[in-house]
């Protein structure tokens, strides 16, 4: 179940970039607020996929 939320929160931080943030650059591209925001929540994005492939890892290894 953790795994799934954690892959739930990761779709939803790309979805929210998707249709806000990108939205927003491509209306002013020099909105430097947007553009740290794209790039906070794709680290954070990116964080909770590497804990997702660790989880996987470790229900595998429990598994044998």
């Amino acid at each position: 179940m953790v795994k799934v939320l954690a892959v739930a929160i990761a779709a939803g931080l790309g979805a929210y970039n998707h249709f806000v943030t990108v939205s927003v650059l491509d209306g002013d591209p020099a909105d430097g607020e947007a553009a740290d925001r794209l790039r906070r929540l794709v680290r954070i994005e990116g964080a909770v996929l590497l804990a997702v492939v660790a989880l996987t890892a470790i229900l595998v290894g429990l598994a044998s």
